[in-house]
């Protein structure tokens, strides 16, 4: 009799033990999801907000990277989709200068000889839209 009581307090602490691992395994799997769920959080909130705090260079090499995109194309559309008047006034003065290159070259040559401003005639063209 003595010693079916001990065998049974034997296995009734083994399975103590094992109840006992088990709940600690789940409370270490309830940390673990929770500390994962944590760093993704981190994550995205330091993605966000640390690049605001970058040098420029390095900035403006994530945004074209974020944006799947070359530097120029990536800053023409972020130009373009932050002020889309303030694009096209850039694009119809380039427009302009670009039609006009010849005549603002001998215009800047004149006012660096006279050394001294110089009105200069250009030619604008119509509107085609």
């Amino acid at each position: 009799m003595r010693t079916a009581t001990q065998q049974i307090e034997r296995a009734a602490n083994s399975l103590a033990r094992c109840l006992a691992g088990a709940r600690e395994r789940q409370q270490q799997d309830r940390w673990l999801w929770g500390a994962g769920a944590a760093g993704l959080v981190a994550g995205v909130l330091l993605t966000l907000f640390l690049l605001r705090v970058l040098p420029g260079s390095v900035d403006m090499a994530v945004a074209s990277t974020v944006m799947n995109d070359e530097r120029w194309k990536a800053g023409i559309s972020l130009m373009q989709s932050g002020s889309p008047g303030g694009w096209q006034s850039i694009v119809d003065a380039s427009d302009l200068v670009r039609a006009n290159t010849d005549a603002l070259t001998r215009c800047a040559a004149a006012a660096a000889k006279a050394k001294k401003d110089q009105d200069c005639t250009i030619t604008v063209s119509a509107p085609t839209r």
